[in-house]
């Protein structure tokens, strides 16, 4: 079962085919889902199921604690996708900010937080190029278009 309540709201928890590596939180009030994403309103879309209308992406080790025990067998997998496509993507990675030690044993080199956005046609490069400059870095589908303003890539044809 993957239907519970949460703060007097019910709240479904599936996998969407077209993100594999996320769960959709399916949820009958906006406002809750929006709070629960650090990076905003944008994180939230609408569903196509009529009783819980709203929707937010999100990996599943950031759940709640409440749904730390929740085996990924337990959560249901869709064979259609019950959200709309993104209008762009988000994403959070970490940069090292010197070169790490060569010896082990001396202290990590101190990381900063990255996020931002990346248009639809240009999230093939990106991923890779992300992957390989930041360490645990995510993607997550974004429902306002926040590419605006941002550098273009030129695709040669």
């Amino acid at each position: 079962m993957s239907l519970y309540l949460l703060a007097g709201q019910f709240l479904h928890i599936v996998r969407e085919p077209q993100y594999p590596e996320l769960v959709t939180l399916l949820a009958e009030d906006r406002a809750m889902l929006e709070g629960a994403h650090p990076g905003g309103p944008g994180a939230v879309s609408h569903s196509f199921d009529s009783s819980l209308p709203y929707a937010l992406h999100v990996e599943r080790w950031a759940l709640p604690r409440e749904f730390w025990s929740l085996r990924e067998s337990e959560i249901p997998r869709l064979a259609q996708p019950v959200t709309p496509e993104p209008l762009c993507w988000r994403f959070e990675g970490l940069r090292r900010s010197s070169p790490p030690a060569a010896d082990d044993t001396a202290q990590s080199a101190p990381t900063e937080e990255v996020t931002g956005f990346i248009a639809l046609a240009d999230m093939g490069w990106a991923r890779s190029q992300l992957q390989a400059e930041l360490e645990s870095v995510g993607f997550y589908p974004w429902f306002v278009d926040e590419t605006a303003g941002l550098p273009v890539k030129k695709h040669r044809r």
